[in-house]
């Protein structure tokens, strides 16, 4: 099988220290990859330690966002707001000229 070169962008220090703990393990950053890269295949997915580190949202991250939320949100006050869903087809069909 031919090889391919995969190339990414790793923090300088990061690259160091993980190449010295695969060197201690008798290990190499391309053995780690393609390890990776067998797993996905065999998965298809990646591994689950992975997808939880993606997906953690801490208690500050969803109070910003709800607030977000709450600030985009537009108050209405409407005629309709205390009509139920035939009277407000009954009045829209009056202002329509379709009933009286």
């Amino acid at each position: 099988m031919d090889d391919s070169i995969v190339t990414a962008r790793v923090p300088r220090e990061t690259k160091n220290q993980v190449a010295n703990i695969l060197k201690q393990q008798g290990s190499s950053p391309s053995e780690a990859i393609n390890a990776l890269y067998e797993y996905i295949l065999e998965a298809k997915k990646l591994p689950d330690e992975l997808l939880a580190k993606k997906r953690l949202y801490t208690a500050a991250d969803i109070d910003k966002a709800l607030s977000l939320l709450d600030s985009m949100s537009i108050a209405s006050d409407s005629r309709f707001n205390d009509m139920s869903a035939d009277e407000i087809l009954r009045e829209r069909a009056v202002a329509r000229g379709l009933t009286n």
